[in-house]
């Protein structure tokens, strides 16, 4: 990494006055990228011990450069300890504070989203201790994962997920499951997902198959996330979902089908690489006797890290 200002670009070289070195002339084949440096841009730094370090630089002179840090005040830095510098885009600082992207865009509490994990990315989710779940991106638009709910079952969970516009994604998937029968159960499902990773509705639907039978009737999903501040995001899931039921009329028995709404609502408190849900879940029948609803989600999620540990 250099550091100087450029006099020069060629076809073949750049020429340059290193703040350490004088003039260097780099053959342009040797040159990953250069960034012009601004004062009072919010910068992201990484240092030769592989930490980050963000902040508004204030100053730059030969040896070095002065930040203006969130949590440790001014700091000076040699050019010998960075190794990296890159431009924080203005719209992710806001009130001087970098606003890190959206750790856990591609689900909810529970469903996913159409927005697929990066090539690369990949999260651990657990839930009550006993349901734990992982999920890789393979590449930019498949990732695949899984789910071990202890001890009743195993789910496999692959998903495909496109960008078709800016605030458009379409997606596909299943989840797999292998119950302690031992049989194979699951559902099919498709998804639109409208917004960007901070503000998104998604609607769902898909179809429960059982030991080779397909449901005649889809299940639906609502689902939606707002984040609203730095840290706080809220988050709704919401289920519409086929089920039968006896009735009996005139001394008869009859098999009746009906849909079953449940509905869930909740906060995402989140950092750089992990988030933590809480939910409450309620229906027509929870209402009743316990109006907040029931806790149905306590998540704790580490999030859609590259696997090398860079931020995404």
């Amino acid at each position: 990494t250099l550091f100087g200002k450029i006099r020069s670009i060629g076809k073949s070289t750049l020429v340059m006055d290193d703040q350490v070195m004088d003039e260097v002339l780099v053959k342009a084949e040797l040159i990953q990228s250069f960034e012009k440096e601004i004062m009072g841009l919010y910068y992201q730094l990484t240092l030769v011990n592989g930490q980050e370090v963000k902040g508004t630089m204030i100053k730059r002179y030969k040896e070095g450069l002065d930040l203006e840090t969130e949590h440790l005040g001014i700091i000076s830095l040699s050019n010998y300890e960075i190794t990296e510098m890159k431009v924080i885009e203005q719209k992710n600082v806001r009130g001087g504070q970098y606003w890190f992207a959206n750790p856990n865009n591609t689900r909810y509490f529970f469903a996913p989203s159409a927005m697929n994990l990066r090539k690369g990315e990949g999260y651990y989710q657990n839930s009550y201790i006993l349901a734990n779940s992982v999920n890789y991106g393979l590449t930019n638009y498949f990732s695949i994962g899984g789910m071990v709910v202890l001890p009743i079952a195993a789910l496999l969970t692959p998903k495909l997920g496109f960008r078709v516009t800016d605030r458009l994604h379409l997606g596909a998937g299943c989840i797999v499951g292998i119950l302690p029968d031992p049989s194979v159960a699951g559902i099919a499902y498709g998804l639109a997902t409208y917004g960007s990773a901070e503000h998104n509705l998604t609607l769902g639907t898909g179809m429960f198959f059982f030991e080779g039978q397909l449901e005649n009737r889809p299940i639906i999903t609502v689902n939606g996330m707002t984040r609203i501040s730095r840290r706080l995001a809220l988050v709704t899931e919401n289920w519409i979902v086929p089920l039968s039921r006896y009735t009996y009329e005139n001394g008869v028995e009859e098999m009746e089908d009906y849909y079953y709404t449940a509905i869930s609502y909740g906060m995402r408190l989140m950092s750089e690489r992990i988030t933590f849900d809480f939910a409450l879940i309620n229906s027509k029948d929870i209402v009743e006797f316990l109006i907040i609803g029931f806790l149905v989600a306590a998540l704790l999620k580490g999030a859609a890290a590259k696997a090398k540990a860079t931020a995404p």
